[in-house]
């Protein structure tokens, strides 16, 4: 039996075919292609042992992974930091640059984006515009990563308000001045956030040390930062489903049976009770928008299914 061939037995000069593609070891394959090459998605597995997370009770921190790396890049503080270090935002009246102790959180919070992204068919990352429910607005993201924390953030009942790319940060790091842009700010149970959002993988030593410095202004301010490095499976999954849904029509006052029934059967199946209704296709949806709105509440740590048991809200079986 002959042995399967490999990328050092291909006669030389042979071109880069997607069938070539398969014997190049992955490191070539990213020199070949020009590409970083991630790490492959963990599978679910519904049968680990997981602690439940009801989803009328969580924050937006329960659904996504966070790092502390940037906490060991401190940058060097001399005297009179904060008058040197400056923020940048634009707004209806053009740009405007201040010093980091002049900032003021409502500046940057109604700022437009500092940041114009355009699309193009060899695009790597897909920005847009992502609909919110708390804000009533539509959001601007530069990739998928992060349209999935404006889900995270929009399921979370404490959110005021959010921009994007909302400034961009003028620091020195002890040698030469550096810029960076955050990715969001927002406000959150009325405390002022900066985050930053990469995926675990693509997050870079320049990345963490301005992330540090980010870190450093808030600590200034007292305002609150982090980064996100990935988000919770399949938490984020049955969020996204289910905020699909948010805005339902109710005609038939579905959601006010199935909010009987429950308070009825106590606990239920989520087939079960779609299928108590009078128009179960519709209800499915209407279900979906109750969960989304913390009127009943599921197991994130599941996915959902119509084995997944739905149950009042605390608030609302009270």
């Amino acid at each position: 039996m002959t042995s399967a061939p490999t990328a050092d037995a291909r006669p030389a000069g042979t071109g880069s075919s997607l069938r070539d593609l398969q014997y190049i070891p992955a490191v070539n394959l990213e020199a070949l292609l020009g590409v970083r090459l991630l790490p492959s998605v963990l599978r679910y597995d519904p049968d680990r042992d997981c602690l439940p997370l009801a989803s009328a009770q969580v924050s937006w921190l329960h659904v996504c992974e966070t790092t502390a790396a940037h906490h060991e890049h401190a940058p060097a503080l001399t005297t009179g930091w904060p008058d040197r270090w400056s923020i940048t935002f634009s707004n209806e009246e053009g740009e405007q640059t201040v010093s980091v102790r002049e900032a003021e959180p409502t500046d940057l919070i109604d700022a437009d984006p500092v940041r114009n992204s355009t699309w193009h068919a060899h695009s790597t990352a897909r920005a847009g515009l992502h609909h919110m429910s708390r804000t009533g607005r539509l959001h601007w993201h530069e990739s998928l990563f992060e349209r999935d924390l404006l889900v995270a953030l929009d399921f979370d009942e404490g959110l005021n308000d959010v921009a994007s790319q909302p400034f961009t940060l003028t620091w020195h790091d002890g040698t030469a001045w550096k810029k960076h842009t955050p990715d969001f700010a927002a406000v959150i149970g009325g405390e002022m956030w900066i985050i930053n959002v990469r995926p675990a993988a693509l997050v870079k030593p320049h990345l963490l040390a301005s992330a540090a410095a980010v870190r450093a202004v808030c600590a200034l301010r007292g305002w609150q930062e982090t980064v996100v490095v990935g988000y919770a499976q399949p938490s984020l999954t049955v969020l996204k489903t289910v905020g699909a849904a948010r805005r339902t029509a109710d005609p038939y006052s579905l959601g006010d049976q199935m909010l009987v029934l429950l308070d009825e059967w106590g606990p239920s199946r989520f087939g079960d009770l779609v299928a108590a209704t009078e128009v179960p296709v519709l209800a499915r949806a209407v279900l979906q928008r109750l969960i989304w709105d913390r009127e009943v509440t599921v197991d994130l740590a599941h996915v959902l299914t119509d084995e997944t048991i739905v149950a009042l809200a605390p608030e609302v079986a009270a």
